[in-house]
C-alpha cells in the first residue's frame, strides 16, 4: 500500500512536471496576493528572464505597469509592488547575473517600506537548485494559481483585456482623494539621514555593476501634476542628481506633457503604454549620442596619434 501510495505520488508529480515544462510559457499571473506577485516575478527572474534578458528595469508599484517589451526586444520588468529599487537591486547582485542595461525608477529609492519579501531566502542556494530542477516548488506553478490564471483566460483571454479596460476608468472622487491624501504627505520634507541612506546603497549596488559593464539609466515615474514639484519629489530628484551625477550615470528627464494616473502615483493602463513608449524613444537617443561620442573620440585619439 504504501509503495503504491509513493507510485502515485512520483507519477502525478512527474505528469506536473512534464505539463509545466511543456505549457509554462503560456502560464502567467498566477498569483493571487501581491506578496505572492513578488514572489513569482522574482523566481521568474533568477530561473528564467535571467538567462535570456539583457536588460533590466527596477523599480516599485509605480514602475510595474511599464511594457517590458516596449523598451527594448529582451527587457524584464523587475518592479516590485509595495517595495523599492533598493530590492531589485539586492536580488541582481544575488543572481549573480549582470545585465547589460539597467532602468533604475528613482521615486521609490528614498520610500522606507517594510520588508514584506525574504530575498535572503528565495536566493538561498540549496533551494534555487532545487526549484531549477523541480519547477513545481516554485510559487508560480501552485496548482491552485495555475488552475485559476487557466479558468481566467479562458473567460478573457491571455491579455486579461477586461482587467486593462477596468484599469483605464478611474473613479474620479476617489482619485481626488487619494490625490489630496497624498498632497498632504508629499509636501512634507524627507528624512535626510534615511534617504542618505538609501541613495548610499543604491550607490553602492550600482558602483559595482558598472564596473561590471552595465550601464546604468535612471528615470522618473510620472505622477499628477499636483504632486510632481511638492518637497519629497525634489528632495528625491536633488539626491537622484548629486548621486548619480551625468555623464556617469545617464538620465531620462520627465516629458512635458502631463500623465493621467488612477490614484495620483499610478498611470492608467494607456498611460503606460504612452511613456513605455517615451522610454523607448529617449533610450534609443541615449543609445545613439553615446555611439556618436565613441566614434569622436577615436577619430580625436587617431588624429592625435597621426
Amino acid at each position: 500500500m504504501i509503495w503504491k501510495s509513493i507510485l502515485t505520488t512520483v507519477l502525478l508529480i512527474t505528469t506536473y512536471t512534464l505539463f509545466i515544462n511543456y505549457y509554462g510559457q503560456s502560464i502567467d499571473r498566477t498569483a493571487q496576493t501581491t506578496g505572492q506577485r513578488n514572489l513569482v516575478k522574482a523566481e521568474d527572474y533568477l530561473y528564467e528572464a535571467s538567462d535570456h534578458c539583457d536588460t533590466i528595469l527596477i523599480g516599485s508599484s509605480m514602475s510595474e505597469r511599464l511594457r517590458a517589451e516596449r523598451l527594448a526586444p529582451h527587457c524584464y520588468n523587475l518592479s516590485f509592488s509595495g517595495l523599492s529599487a533598493l530590492d531589485g537591486l539586492y536580488l541582481i547582485e544575488r543572481s549573480g547575473h549582470v545585465p547589460k542595461v539597467l532602468f533604475v525608477e528613482i521615486n521609490s529609492i528614498a520610500r522606507e517600506v517594510p520588508v514584506s519579501l525574504d530575498m535572503a531566502t528565495i536566493t538561498d542556494s540549496s533551494g534555487r537548485r532545487l526549484k531549477q530542477w523541480f519547477p513545481f516548488l516554485r510559487q508560480k506553478y501552485q496548482p491552485v494559481g495555475v488552475l485559476k490564471a487557466l479558468l481566467r483566460d479562458w473567460q478573457s483571454g491571455p491579455d486579461g483585456t477586461a482587467e486593462a479596460i477596468a484599469a483605464a476608468r478611474p473613479d474620479t472622487a476617489l482619485q481626488q482623494k487619494m490625490v489630496q491624501q497624498l498632497y498632504n504627505v508629499m509636501r512634507l520634507p524627507l528624512s535626510p539621514t534615511a534617504t542618505a541612506n538609501s541613495f548610499r546603497k543604491a550607490k553602492a549596488y550600482l558602483s559595482r555593476l558598472q564596473r561590471r559593464g552595465t550601464t546604468v539609466i535612471l528615470f522618473e515615474m510620472p505622477i499628477n501634476s499636483r504632486l510632481e514639484n511638492l518637497l519629497a519629489p525634489q528632495t528625491t530628484r536633488q539626491y537622484a542628481d548629486a548621486y548619480f551625477p551625468a555623464p556617469a550615470y545617464q538620465h531620462i528627464a520627465l516629458p512635458a506633457d502631463s500623465f493621467r494616473t488612477s490614484d495620483g502615483i499610478h498611470l492608467l493602463y494607456d498611460e503606460s503604454l504612452r511613456y513605455s513608449n517615451y522610454l523607448h524613444t529617449q533610450y534609443q537617443q541615449l543609445a545613439h549620442a553615446t555611439t556618436r561620442n565613441m566614434i569622436s573620440n577615436r577619430r580625436a585619439g587617431y588624429e592625435t596619434t597621426n
